[in-house]
């Protein structure tokens, strides 16, 4: 069911995308489904995933706690490519650090390492 709704969203902004890049349209949530989609898919090339990032980067502070959990462990596939925008999501799930399940702390420590990201606060945690 999931993996419908992604291939879903991943469908629907490719449509877009024919459109003339009116992804921005897309909200959160389908952000968010694209974002995991991407990660199943292994997508991590084109102007496509340029965009992706570029809009979760203009949204991010319109995700919730655990929108954010999401998004970092998704998008760990794009932290080389994007090391700055990696870190702009690091940063903003820090800000929530007390909002997060232990379980979910330590998946967002793994993550973090290996975005390579050595001073953040969930290290310290």
């Amino acid at each position: 069911r999931r993996y419908q709704k992604i291939v879903t969203a991943l469908i629907r902004c490719s449509k877009l995308n024919k459109l003339g890049w009116k992804l921005d349209q897309l909200t959160c949530e389908e952000l968010i489904d694209v974002c995991q989609g991407m990660k199943k898919l292994k997508v991590t090339e084109g102007k496509f995933v340029d965009k992706i990032m570029l809009l979760v980067g203009q949204n991010i502070e319109n995700f919730t706690h655990s929108e954010l959990y999401k998004l970092a462990v998704s998008l760990i596939i794009l932290q080389k490519k994007f090391p700055r925008g990696y870190l702009v999501i690091h940063n903003e799930c820090a800000k929530h650090l007390t909002k997060f399940t232990n379980a979910e702390i330590r998946n967002l420590q793994q993550t973090f390492l290996k975005a390579d990201i050595r001073s953040s606060p969930f290290l310290q945690v």
